[in-house]
């Protein structure tokens, strides 16, 4: 009887250590879980706030410790797309396609960021030499030193690649006026590039790659992404998801890339793509693997994030060390940048439990 007790004692010893060393982050199955904003450490009324201070919202949904504590939805249809809530993710797309390529760096479809694109497109040498230059990395951070003028004469759009019949063309086609790896440069067409990568790499359609990878393991059944005209998944913009289910992409990075006790995403690939590498824009931040870093001082503490940041006011804010997540949606291509001050003038410092 005495050994039958030791045992038991042993399993249960066992147990609460197992809880102990266990994240405490609540992970949403098929519906999330909610709490009250004070519950969680957040003042209610300052959540409030954020509405009236980004304008043309369409979704706001913030979740701490994997409870949303405040959301809100445009109730007006025109606002959304037709099938479950979903908006236009535009830039953010970037984002995924910077987990996908970390999934498929995860799973040897590509060897690093250090590898050579044209170890999957050598044709793209033969058009300019140039290219042979060229890393997974230096799409990533937006430094091919391709000419690119996406933000001077094309005035922050994309139209004359998605006019074009072969956007991966018009891309490649361009002169280089920069040496790789030396100037961050905004550009919507390294991006795509990397979805070909990708789409090549791993003999699926982004798409594909994505559902099976990333989106239904998250338990994201509603997407949308256009494609260009040789069927490729637009790596830069395209995507449309509801604000939720944003949100729940947002809680994995927070989580280290884990979702239910499977690895989705790598650890190390998370802390990687969200390091800073290279000086941004002064109203964004710096820029990492396809996302912005930044930070913010409340009450003289300085906190440190990063996000996804798309056309029109669509914001994913991570702040991994207070289990925090923020998805803003919205359609005010006057005033972008008013998701990132309210983030950082309202929404942080409603976190009473600040150290």
């Amino acid at each position: 009887m005495n050994h039958v007790k030791i045992l038991i004692v042993a399993v249960l010893s066992m147990v609460l250590l197992t809880a102990c060393s266990t994240s405490t982050m609540t992970l949403p199955n098929n519906e999330w879980q909610r709490s009250a904003p004070e519950e969680q450490g957040m003042k209610g009324d300052a959540l409030k706030e954020i509405e009236s201070r980004i304008l043309e919202t369409t979704d706001i949904v913030i979740a701490r410790n994997g409870y949303i504590v405040y959301e809100y939805h445009d109730p007006r249809e025109y606002m959304k797309g037709e099938n479950q809530n979903a908006v236009p993710l535009y830039s953010v797309t970037k984002s995924i396609t910077s987990a996908l390529t970390g999934i498929a760096i995860d799973e040897g479809f590509i060897d690093g960021v250090d590898q050579k694109v044209v170890d999957f497109f050598p044709e793209w040498a033969e058009a300019n030499p140039f290219w042979e230059n060229i890393t997974i990395e230096h799409l990533l951070t937006m430094t091919s030193g391709l000419e690119w003028p996406e933000t001077t004469d094309w005035e922050y759009s994309i139209q004359p690649l998605v006019t074009n019949e072969d956007w991966v063309s018009f891309i490649t086609d361009r002169e280089f006026i920069e040496e790789p790896g030396e100037v961050f440069n905004y550009n919507t067409g390294g991006s795509h590039l990397l979805s070909a990568i990708i789409q090549e790499a791993t003999q699926q359609s982004t798409y594909e790659y994505a559902e099976e990878n990333l989106f239904d393991p998250l338990g994201i059944e509603y997407v949308e992404w256009r494609e260009d005209p040789q069927m490729i998944h637009s790596g830069g913009e395209g995507l449309w998801m509801s604000a939720e289910d944003l949100a729940r992409f947002a809680l994995l990075y927070v989580n280290n890339g884990m979702w239910n006790g499977k690895q989705i995403v790598s650890e190390e690939w998370i802390k990687e793509s969200s390091k800073t590498r290279f000086e941004g824009w002064s109203d964004a931040g710096d820029y990492g693997y396809h996302w912005w870093t930044s930070s913010a001082e409340v009450e003289g503490q300085i906190i440190e994030y990063y996000y996804a940041l798309g056309f029109a006011g669509q914001f994913v804010f991570i702040v991994p060390e207070m289990d925090l997540t923020a998805v803003f949606t919205a359609q005010n291509a006057r005033y972008p940048m008013l998701g990132k001050r309210a983030f950082e003038n309202t929404l942080l410092p409603s976190i009473q439990d600040q150290e």
